[in-house]
Parts: structure tokens; sequence; C-alpha cells
């Protein structure tokens, strides 16, 4: 989601004096990231006439959003009334309250549903496009979600597109290490480094790497943070949730915590980032269909019917038991697969080589 860090005062060193900083470049709005929440947040500044630039360290575009398939969870689009659901801001809020199990911030989540058709029209509009069937995934009381044709890869270049159609600038391989404060507190630019080269090898790329000319970006109007994703970053994930540190992840390499570290510098308060988002290799809706047996011993350990982060807890408290970083393996019947919500899925996955094929249980 997007990250707007709220800074608060704190004493200037003399390099950062807001008189003696020479801008290198100068922009109404500076935007960290350039996955979907960039994008829009780009988007609505270009189109009200202002100067923004999205700052993306990657040499690629849209972080962890390109490998997403961005399901996206509506109240009120055509789609659910095409086919006569009947649903609520109410019933979308209490089903994420649920999910959330109690952390949420409930305002939070009524924004969310609230804005929900508002943000499916507004991406539509410049670009992106849904399949007509409507998803009914885990945790939703009715069929609510929409698939994103062509997944996130296709919706950030539609975005993004759009955004630099608008006279937006997307800038890569620029890599933020400092939030710019003035004598109050407040955020008035970035110190960065250009031609930065992310270095999967290093052990913290954000401590170690070097690379890059130092340069300051002023902002003029704002400093906008649409990232924070830190998956990638294993010292980080296990200071935040020790079990944490067993999962691995399929993110952007660059899902380091640099970003956050900028942030929490300058002031920002980060909350509940021990409340990781698991990815699983398949959809967890399709779990109630299969069984799960440890890595280690090929038990069966859990009961396969829950919500993600109940799974995500059992199969890594199973891990921290074995004492073992093999992660469980998922067996489907014949029935099991084709009762599955998108059985065309799993079987991309058999031809792919992520699932095997065994004709017999001796064979499995």
């Amino acid at each position: 989601g997007l990250v707007a860090a709220a800074v608060s005062t704190l004493n200037l060193s003399a390099s950062q004096d807001e008189e003696a900083v020479n801008w290198d470049q100068e922009f109404d709005i500076l935007i960290v990231g350039s996955g979907l929440s960039a994008n829009v947040a780009g988007i609505v500044a270009a189109e009200g006439g202002l100067s923004v630039a999205l700052l993306e360290k990657m040499s690629r575009t849209g972080g962890n959003s390109v490998i997403s398939q961005l399901d996206f969870a509506c109240v009120g689009s055509e789609q659910q009334e095409k086919a006569g659901i009947k649903d609520s801001i109410e019933l979308f809020v209490k089903d994420l309250n649920k999910a959330g199990k109690g952390f949420n911030y409930i305002e939070q989540s009524y924004r969310i549903a609230q804005n929900s058709k508002r943000a499916y029209e507004f991406v539509k509009a410049r670009g992106v496009q849904y399949a007509e069937k409507l998803k009914h995934l885990g945790g939703h009381s009715v069929a609510r979600s929409l698939e994103t044709v062509g997944g996130g890869g296709a919706c950030v270049q539609a975005l993004n597109s759009h955004f630099e159609s608008k006279g937006g600038e997307t800038l890569k391989r620029v890599k933020v290490d400092e939030i710019v404060l003035d004598k109050n507190g407040a955020a008035i630019g970035l110190r960065v480094r250009e031609e930065y080269k992310f270095d999967k090898n290093l052990a913290d790329d954000d401590a170690q790497n070097v690379s890059g000319e130092v340069k300051f970006y002023k902002a003029k109007k704002a400093v906008i943070f649409a990232s924070g994703g830190f998956s990638a970053d294993k010292a980080f994930k296990a200071a935040q949730n020790p079990r944490l540190a067993l999962a691995s992840t399929p993110s952007n390499p660059g899902a380091t915590a640099g970003a956050l570290k900028a942030m929490i510098k300058a002031g920002a308060m980060p909350v509940q980032l021990s409340l990781g988002r698991y990815s699983f290799g398949i959809p967890t809706e399709d779990l109630i269909f299969a069984i799960a047996v440890d890595g280690k011993n090929s038990k069966r350990f859990m009961n396969e019917d829950g919500d993600r982060q109940t799974l995500s807890d059992n199969i890594l408290e199973n891990m921290q038991k074995n004492e073992s970083d093999m992660f469980p393996t998922i067996i489907f019947d014949t029935t099991g697969f084709a009762s599955s919500h998108d059985p065309k899925r799993l079987q991309k996955f058999i031809e792919t080589g992520k699932m095997k094929k065994f004709e017999s249980l001796d064979e499995l």
C-alpha cells in the first residue's frame, strides 16, 4: 500500500542544512517506488499538473507488483451487479477484520472498502483490464475479487504508460539513501545515488553497496514513499519476528529494508511489520482439497482449512519444531485436483514442472 512518511523534527547536520544543499534536480513531488501504489500516486499528481518523478532503485520498474496476479477485491463492480451478488461496504469490512484477527485499524478498513469501486474505476479508465468472471477468494463472504488481465505486469505497464503520457518521469537505478529535512523536520527532498547497481550477491546491499553517484533531489510539495517491502532482507525479517526468517520469498530481490530504514531515521513510525503477508505456490483456497505433509518426516501435521496467516504460522511452527528448513509438500488426488477453483492454473504448474504428477501411491 501507499505509505506517506510522517516525519518529526530532527536536528540537521550542517551538510543537510537546506540552504547549504545544492539541489541537482527539482520536482513538485518525489515518489519512492514504481509499483501499483507509486504509479497511482504519480498519475494523480501528474494529472493535477505537477512535476513528478518515480524513483526506482532497480533496473526494472514495478517492484513486487509485477510478480503478483493483483486480484482486486471490489464492492459494487459491474461484474457483481451482473451476477446479482449482494454485497456491502459493511460486509467487506467485517471480512477484512475477521481475517485481520483484530489487528486492523477499523477506519483504514473502511477507507479500503469505501474506495474500492472508485479505485477500480480509476485504474480501469487508465488502461488496466479486468476479466468478466468474478473470483470468490478465501476470507471473502461473497465473490468480489476481480481478475486483472495479464496480472501485475500488464497492470503496472498500463499505469506507467499513462503516467508518462501525462508528463511524469520514471527514473531507474536511483537509490534513496536519506530524506532531507528542513529545520522544522519537514521532508523537503532526498539524497539519492544515480546509476546505482543492485548487487544480489552482497549479504546486505543497503549497507555494503557503494555504487552510484550522490545527488540531491528537491521536492517542492511532497515526498511520498510507495515502497517498503522487506521480505528479501533476512536480518530485518528476523528482527521483526524470528519465525519470519524461516520463510523464503518469491519477491523482487530488491525488497530490502532500505526505504523503511530511511523513513525510520527521519522519524516515521512503522506498525505491525511482524505480520508479514505470506505467499503460497498455490492458491490457499485450494489447500482444503489437498493434504500438507512436512518436509522432514512426511507426516500430515495440520488442518489445511484456514486463512493464509494461520496456515503460514502452522507451517513455520512445524519447521521450527523439526529444526528443519524443508517446506511441506502439498498432495492432491485426482478428485481434489479437479475440485480446485482454477484447475487450469494447476495444470499449468504440472506443465512447467512446479507440480509433479504420479500415477500411483507407490510411485509418489
